[in-house]
């Protein structure tokens, strides 16, 4: 039976860059890059104030290793 542990992160960069962009498979889209939403965040374009909340959900196996997120 594998295990995995699902965890809730406040800021993108808790996850990191390159887990995170290493789960996009080639996908361009700029909307889903670390970058953009990291900007977003950094920015003070993403607040509880305005309405939005940075909240990424991330999946990781047994070992640690980030296996999807959203």
């Amino acid at each position: 039976m594998t295990e995995y542990l699902l965890k809730y992160h406040r800021a993108i960069k808790d996850i990191g860059p390159n887990h995170w962009n290493s789960l996009l498979n080639g996908d361009d889209n700029p909307f889903v890059s670390y970058a953009f939403l990291d900007a977003l965040e950094n920015s003070g374009t993403i607040r509880e104030n305005y309405g939005w909340q940075a909240l990424h959900l991330a999946l990781y196996d047994a070992q640690g290793e980030l296996m999807a997120a959203c």
